[in-house]
């Protein structure tokens, strides 16, 4: 069914906001039934997993009850934090110019729990309440190799690392919904999330620089390890209501997030310098770092809306936004060497910012036809600096022009351009007036002196529906053009030592498109979806005071083929092809050509009632202008199950990475350096499981 965005069935002024939902009825007689399953399986090389789910519903009231436990490195829910890099913040994994999305997925050894409840009751019609927990254990190890080639004018240079890590993490998270829409004047919805997460992380890197020609100058050893205590509360709270003259309404909204995080940082380096010579020296640098953060954002938000005549309208909008951050920071380094010596660094830092928006728009609505264009008026307070000395002040004002049009012609068709103007103020770790020197070979600080980056973007959106045909076609094209761009400033000395902080400088230009398009062939049985994906992307930064132009292309497509009746036999074929040219105005000839290939295919096939068969097999092919190497990986998969009696039992025999490749693979390039990265991965095992279904409910595919 079409369903209008809440505000338009409130209001009855339809905004062209719609989105497709499924709406399930239980059956009188199925509405007080529970059904569930619980799962079991042990392999090769001590690999295990076991799962339980049960769910029970009544005519008002419904419960979901989630276990999972298992050493093959299936996730959980709220697994986002292992999907970070696990060697620390001595790594560069912060860098925020890379040239290429990242699409970063876990290495290594992953053990993992989950244990979860989800309560929903139906007060009346359309009042509700659902509420879930979680918690989440996981506990993540492995080792990688990464080559890197770094360029900086005259002094370029590459670097080998060797990585070893370990990353357990115990999470709680608390998530609840209230909706009241139960009357026709107003509605209510109120949502929040109290989390908490204790991350303790281990890691050992030894890194090697060389010269172009390939002489070993410095190496350096670290052991990293860090202990994080994060609790957040995010509560968000929207009222709605519609006043006596058909067309006139009213919002009122507030959303906030509270968040604390401790840090406990120790590393330790031990930096061997001039190798390639008679005269080598050792250093050895022991620091501790205690960080603490409470940082409190506040949104408080009011909308307005009059009708003129006929289909036209008067919107006033005010939005708040209050961010207040706190930062407690405890350092202290001991060098270890001819001549040593002590360095202790404590301050306190405060960042306050707000920014009072107020807009002013005119709304045209109809079927077919959706308009809202208008002014915004936005003033912009900040406020920061160590809470000891002169802080940073600044006041600006800002006019942000903005327009929404949509058209839709006919049913299953939409056209949406969009055009708006944001401020980005900098970031805390872009304007911060101290420096982070944790990591003796990269350095990182702010500059209190940026300005406000201006963007103005303009996108269309085309989406395409027709069910009798099968078609379905979607596309998006958007420009961003970006004044007083805020970009990296970098500066690597002759000892390999990187100080990265943050200038103004001139434009930056993103353009981005994208189209799917997919259709069943008639008479064949076959559905086939083509795919693109194009991005261009430049930016700049300063390298050793010269500045880097950077362009980045990226090209994407796709092709796939699958049966349309899956009765029996579910037949998947495909293939994706991207390409990403990146090029660097003071280093030409490192000018890099990155393509990947992925080649795909899956069957799954009932021989009987009882008895299925899958399998699954994917070839990737990596290849890079910039690295001596090229690299085929092939990886299989396959399942067999069998369902016993009645379909309560049944028995699964699971073959994974049945070529034994045992590897992740990852390219990047960034401002001043291509990384290759090789991951340890789980490899191949097998495991036998067993399946018992709970209740009468009938059997569903896994």
């Amino acid at each position: 069914m079409i369903k209008k965005s809440d505000e338009a069935e409130l209001t009855g002024v339809d905004d062209g906001n719609k989105q497709v939902v499924i709406n399930f009825t239980l059956k009188k007689t199925k509405k007080n039934q529970g059904f569930g399953k619980v799962s079991a399986g042990m392999g090769l090389d001590s690999r295990y997993f076991g799962n339980a789910n049960y769910n029970k519903f009544s005519p008002k009231t419904q419960l979901a009850v989630i276990s999972k436990y298992n050493n093959i490195n299936i996730t959980g829910s709220n697994i986002q934090g292992f999907l970070e890099n696990a060697d620390g913040i001595a790594d560069e994994s912060d860098d925020d110019n890379s040239t290429a999305a990242q699409s970063k997925s876990l290495s290594g050894y992953l053990k993992t729990g989950v244990v979860g409840i989800n309560i929903g009751h139906e007060f009346k019609e359309k009042e509700s309440l659902n509420a879930d927990y979680f918690y989440n254990l996981s506990d993540n190890r492995g080792t990688s190799f990464s080559k890197r080639i770094s360029f900086a004018n005259t002094n370029n240079y590459d670097y080998e690392a060797d990585n070893r890590f370990n990353k357990e993490s115990n999470n709680h998270n608390f998530n609840f919904n209230y909706k009241n829409k139960s009357s026709r004047s107003n509605s209510l919805t109120i949502k929040g999330r109290l989390n908490s997460d204790a991350v303790t992380q281990y890691s050992m890197r030894d890194g090697f620089y060389s010269t172009v020609d390939g002489d070993l100058v410095t190496s350096n050893k670290q052991n990293y390890s860090n202990t994080t205590i994060k609790k957040s509360l995010d509560f968000d709270i929207n009222f709605y209501q519609k006043l006596a003259k058909i067309g006139r309404s009213f919002s009122v909204g507030f959303k906030t997030k509270i968040y604390e995080q401790s840090k406990d940082n120790e590393q330790t380096t031990f930096i061997t310098r001039n190798i390639n010579t008679d005269n080598p020296s050792n250093r050895d640098i022991f620091a501790l770092r205690d960080e603490v953060f409470n940082n409190g954002l506040y949104n408080f938000n009011f909308k307005f809306t009059a009708p003129i005549v006929g289909n036209h309208y008067l919107k006033f909008q005010f939005f708040l936004r209050v961010l207040n951050q706190n930062e407690d920071i405890y350092q202290f380094k001991t060098f270890a060497s001819d001549d040593d010596e002590d360095e202790l660094l404590g301050y306190k830092y405060n960042h306050r910012e707000s920014s009072f928006q107020n807009r002013f728009g005119y709304s045209y609505s109809t079927k077919k036809l959706n308009i809202f264009s208008g002014i915004e008026l936005q003033e912009l307070d900040r406020s920061f600096g160590v809470i000891t000395e002169d802080r940073f002040t600044s006041n600006q004002f800002y006019v942000n022009p903005f327009s929404i049009v949509q058209y839709k012609p006919i049913n299953g068709v939409k056209y949406r351009l969009v055009y708006n103007r944001k401020i980005r103020s900098p970031r805390t770790s872009e304007s911060s007036t101290v420096i982070n020197d944790l990591n003796p070979f990269y350095i990182r600080k702010g500059n209190p002196q940026l300005k406000i980056e201006k963007t103005d973007a303009i996108s269309l959106i085309a989406n395409i529906f027709n069910y009798k045909s099968s078609l379905n076609f979607t596309s998006r094209i958007k420009y961003q053009f970006s004044k007083d761009a805020i970009i990296q400033n970098i500066t690597i000395d002759d000892d390999f030592v990187k100080t990265r902080s943050y200038i103004n400088s001139g434009e930056r230009q993103k353009l981005s498109a994208y189209f799917n398009f997919s259709k069943k062939i008639k008479g064949l049985g076959i559905r086939y979806a083509i795919t693109n994906s194009s991005f261009y992307n430049t930016s700049t930064s300063l390298i050793n005071l010269q500045l880097n132009d950077v362009v980045s292309k990226d090209i994407s497509m796709g092709l796939s083929l699958e049966n349309a009746n899956k009765n029996v036999i579910d037949l998947k074929l495909g293939t994706n092809f991207s390409v990403n040219n990146t090029s660097f105005s003071i280093e030409q000839n490192l000018n890099r050509t990155y393509r990947k290939q992925h080649y795909y295919s899956a069957i799954d096939y009932d021989f009987t009632e009882k008895l299925n068969f899958n399998t699954q097999f994917d070839y990737f092919v990596f290849s890079d202008n910039q690295f001596a190497t090229d690299l085929q990986l092939p990886i299989w998969n396959m399942a067999i199950s069998y369902s016993i009696g009645n379909g309560h039992n049944s028995l699964k025999l699971v073959f994974i990475d049945l070529l034994d490749k045992n590897v992740d693979f990852e390219r990047r390039s960034t401002t001043n350096f291509f990384e290759e990265t090789t991951s340890e991965s789980l490899g191949r095992y097998m495991i036998l499981s067993y399946t018992y279904r709970l209740g009468n409910r009938k059997q569903q595919n896994d």
